[in-house]
């Protein structure tokens, strides 16, 4: 696709670099048939193909309108059409600029930046905890609406004296787990699972409480400041163990945590001070699917199926499309004994959850949430897996079976 620079871009390196991008994108129209919101909207502004239209435009001197900050906001960010792009075009990274510079220009209503502002405020405030506390307790009197956000689980670690099978080997590997910021207030389980399995599968793991939000979430509501304040912080503080080389890996067991750690590297590559220990920061970072095959032939006979073998699966857009990370959690809960069941059509397709999407776009959400839902039912399955906080809030709203992190499963069955 050609395209020519305005003259107000042309000496904007990240301009350049998204013209770039734009010039790899053959306007085939692959993307589209995997594009959630065009499928459901039929609009070509909502589609791949259709935004990297409405960013050449811009690039190109046009004005962006209320209209254009629309269909740009209405992506879910899920890349899927990375996965189906035959000519690898990076949309996450050209959607990026491109939304930076329509966002820069049109503000949209003041309603809408002031619940924005008091998102991200609030979501990584102790004030959110506190919140989420009282909603457990006040479950009752909840909106229905919001009851499904603020999961009544109970801890998934029943007996925090299992011993690792190495016992006190010296030469165990230590990991730092990321306990995230939204999941340790709504889903704590998820991080004590994660604790308890690497415990036994020979692991020290460690944390630092102090750890920020990963910057997912001010990504996500177009706070790139606040969001590389955050990167920089959490930098600042593992450094140290990983300049001692006390870490063997930063593990994360929610995989939009996991993805945007991974791409520290990239969000501060032009930066003289930061960019080296990014660098070396996400090379030592792992999602915690790619623990687990490591942890098998240690949790071979240990497991009682307690919440029966059937498990459907869900595989997050961050996992699949993001981290490109396929296959490894089935094969392996398989090889633990487990029956692992995936739709057949759309298990490709994003659940609408996409971060703070669905307290934005509620209807589009809510419309592939209760898609991706009723065909998960229709698998029949004991229980319904997942593998990020955001996609497990969100499903089990809907879901006729409980819906967890398949690392909480694997916790509850652990003797």
């Amino acid at each position: 696709m050609d395209i020519r620079l305005a003259p107000e871009f042309k000496s904007k390196k990240n301009a350049k670099t998204a013209a770039d991008l734009i010039k790899s994108c053959v306007h085939c129209g692959f993307c589209n048939s995997t594009c959630p919101t065009f499928n459901l909207l039929g609009d070509e502004r909502d589609s791949p193909r259709g935004r990297i239209t409405l960013i050449k435009e811009i690039l190109e001197g046009g004005t962006p309108t209320t209209e254009t900050k629309l269909h740009l906001d209405r992506c879910l960010q899920c890349r899927n059409c990375e996965t189906t792009c035959p000519s690898g075009v990076k949309y996450g990274k050209l959607y990026k600029i491109g939304k930076s510079i329509v966002d820069s220009q049109v503000k949209g209503t003041i309603q809408h930046q002031i619940f924005k502002y008091f998102l991200k405020e609030f979501l990584l405030s102790k004030l959110f905890s506190i919140a989420v506390s009282f909603g457990k307790k006040l479950h009752f009197f909840i909106p229905s609406h919001l009851k499904a956000l603020i999961p009544l689980r109970t801890s998934a670690v029943n007996d925090t004296n299992i011993v690792s099978e190495q016992g006190l080997n010296i030469n165990k590997q230590t990991v730092l787990l990321f306990q995230g910021c939204v999941q340790k207030s709504l889903i704590p389980s998820i991080n004590e699972a994660t604790s308890k399995i690497l415990t036994f599968c020979g692991f020290d793991v460690i944390t630092v409480k102090k750890s920020e939000c990963c910057g997912a979430i001010r990504g996500h509501l177009s706070d790139s400041k606040g969001q590389i304040k955050n990167i920089k912080r959490n930098i600042d503080l593992w450094w140290p163990l990983i300049e001692q080389k006390k870490l063997a890996f930063i593990v994360s067991d929610a995989s939009a945590c996991s993805f945007e750690i991974k791409n520290f590297q990239e969000v501060l590559r032009n930066d003289h001070k930061y960019s080296k220990k990014a660098k070396a920061l996400s090379a030592i970072t792992k999602d915690i699917s790619e623990i687990l095959p490591s942890c098998v032939e240690k949790l071979k006979g240990r497991l009682v199926f307690k919440n029966g073998t059937k498990l459907a699966f869900h595989p997050p857009c961050t996992l699949q499309h993001g981290l490109k990370i396929t296959g490894v959690i089935e094969k392996n809960l398989e090889q633990l004994g487990y029956k692992v069941f995936k739709t057949k059509e759309d298990s490709h397709i994003c659940c609408g959850s996409a971060g703070t999407y669905s307290l934005f776009h509620h209807d589009i959400s809510t419309s592939l949430r209760d898609k991706k839902m009723e065909q998960l039912n229709d698998l029949n399955c004991d229980t319904v897996i997942s593998s990020n906080i955001g996609c497990i809030t969100h499903l089990q709203g809907k879901s006729a079976s409980a819906v967890k992190h398949w690392v909480e499963v694997l916790a509850e069955d652990l003797t």
